[in-house]
C-alpha cells in the first residue's frame, strides 16, 4: 500500500482481493495521511488473520469492507462536525464509537494503541 498526493489531497493505493484500489484520505496533511495508512495496514493485517473473515465468501468480504468504510466515514463526519461547531457533548459519542471500532478491529484495548509521527503502533 502507499499514499500519493493528487491535487491538494493524499490518496491510498492498495490491493483488495487481487484488484488495485485507490481511495481518498480526504487529508491534505501528509503526516495524518500516513497515520491513516498505518492504521489501515494494521486493521487489514488483523482482519485477514480472523477465522470468521477467512470463512467469508468474496461477496461477504466485499460487503464487510464497504460497511466498514461507511461506518468509519459516518463516525469521522459526525465527530468532525461536532468539533467544528464546538459541541463537545455531541463529539463524545462519536469519539466512543471510534474507540470501540479500533478496539474491535485491532483486537487490543485502546490504551495499547498509539498514534505517533511515524504512524500507528500497538504496545
Amino acid at each position: 500500500m502507499g499514499i500519493y498526493k493528487r491535487g491538494e489531497v493524499y490518496w491510498y493505493k492498495f490491493m483488495w482481493q487481487g484488484r488495485s484500489v485507490r481511495e481518498s484520505t480526504k487529508q491534505g496533511n501528509d503526516k495524518v495521511a500516513r497515520q491513516m495508512e498505518a492504521t489501515r495496514e494494521l486493521v487489514s493485517a488483523n482482519i485477514v488473520q480472523d477465522e470468521n473473515f477467512q470463512r467469508m465468501s468474496d461477496r461477504q468480504k466485499q460487503e464487510a469492507y464497504e460497511t466498514l468504510i461507511v461506518l468509519a466515514g459516518f463516525v469521522d463526519l459526525g465527530y468532525g462536525t461536532a468539533v467544528q461547531s464546538g459541541n463537545q457533548r455531541l463529539a463524545a459519542p462519536f469519539r466512543d464509537m471510534a474507540k470501540q471500532n479500533l478496539e474491535t478491529l485491532l483486537g487490543v484495548p485502546i490504551e495499547k494503541i498509539r498514534f505517533t509521527n511515524a504512524g500507528l503502533t500497538v504496545d
